[in-house]
Formats: structure tokens, C-alpha cells, sequence
């Protein structure tokens, strides 16, 4: 009884000491954490498939209207219901100055504007618009901007 009391007293000093220590935990031994890598780049997935048809950017509605009309009627002769990616591939410009980036989103714009222009002639052509997916793209190995519809 007389060690319990003993301890009682003792503990009223021994609190402001206490008080004072910190918890060990994971920033005691590494206060600060490790640097993050580097975000890793992935460049665009390359395009393994064939392209139904493949149309210059700068092409007319007059020029590109027959050969669309075919491309599409035999596709769909082939498979009924098939789905339709219109991509426009815009010409990739080296990102290393300023204007050559600007550049490359520009052409990519406008790659973009005319992959819609062609939806909306592909969907003149009876497709419903939620068969029809846009997309644009880089692609330095071209010179000047292409459309190309796939179908899946």
C-alpha cells in the first residue's frame, strides 16, 4: 500500500516530463519522404489498324463525297451496325519553340474541325451519330492533315 502511495505522488512530477517526449513513429526515422519519380511520358498508342478510307484535310465535300459514300455503303453491306472512328491526323510539329507548339495545336484544331466535318457527311449518310467517335491525334510522319475512318 505504502509503494502505491508512493507511486501516486510521484506521478504529479513526473507528468510535466512526459509531456514534453513525442510518440515515435514514421517521421522520427524519415522526417522527410523520398522524392517522387518523374512523371513517365506515354506517347500516343501507333494505329495498327487499316483505314476504311483516308481523305485530305484539305479535300472538298464535292472530292471527298463520292469515295465516302462508297467506303461507307460497302461497310455497311459488309456488317450491319458497325461502329466508326473518324480521326483527324494533324501533322506533328517538333515542341522544342514556342511557335512550332502553337503550331501543332493549330494543326490539331483544325484536323479536329474537319474529322467533324466528316462525321456530319457520314451521318448524312444514314450512320446515327452514337456509331460515329471522333478523335485527333499527332502523327510526324505526315506533312499535311489527313482524315482517316476506321471501323470496328
Amino acid at each position: 500500500m505504502r509503494r502505491i502511495f508512493q507511486l501516486a505522488l510521484f506521478l504529479p512530477l513526473l507528468a510535466p516530463v512526459l509531456g514534453a517526449c513525442t510518440l515515435i513513429d514514421q517521421t522520427t526515422f524519415a522526417p522527410s519522404p523520398e522524392p517522387k519519380p518523374p512523371p513517365v511520358i506515354v506517347p500516343p498508342p501507333v494505329e495498327t489498324r487499316t483505314p476504311l478510307i483516308v481523305i485530305a484535310a484539305s479535300a472538298t465535300p464535292k472530292e471527298y463525297a463520292k469515295p465516302l459514300r462508297a467506303a461507307v455503303t460497302a461497310a455497311e453491306r459488309a456488317r450491319r451496325g458497325i461502329d466508326y472512328d473518324v480521326v483527324g491526323i494533324a501533322p506533328a510539329a517538333p515542341a522544342t519553340a514556342g511557335q512550332a507548339a502553337v503550331a501543332s495545336v493549330v494543326a490539331q484544331e483544325e484536323a479536329g474541325s474537319h474529322a467533324a466535318e466528316m462525321m456530319r457527311a457520314i451521318m448524312a449518310l444514314g450512320v446515327s451519330a452514337a456509331r460515329i467517335h471522333l478523335a485527333v491525334r499527332p502523327d510526324p510522319a505526315i506533312t499535311a492533315g489527313e482524315i482517316r475512318v476506321y471501323v470496328r
